[in-house]
């Protein structure tokens, strides 16, 4: 009786065990949504000229003047 008990509760933590593998690896599991690209542009943004202001463009000890 004593063993049968003994199984019983074996055979329910096995299936726990494999319950919880399982559900474990499911979460693991990444799901990929990709988005198509919009290559549809305004017409208000194509040929328009690249703006010249850029602070690239400046050198720094222009940008900052302090004095020393």
């Amino acid at each position: 009786m004593k063993n049968r008990r003994i199984l019983s509760i074996k055979k329910i933590g096995v299936c726990g065990l494999n319950i919880l593998a399982v559900i474990t690896l499911y979460s693991c599991v990444p799901s990929k949504t990709m988005m198509e690209e919009n290559s549809d542009v305004p017409e208000r943004y194509q040929n328009q000229l690249e703006d010249s202001l850029n602070s690239a463009s400046i050198q720094w000890k222009d940008f900052f003047r302090t004095p020393i």
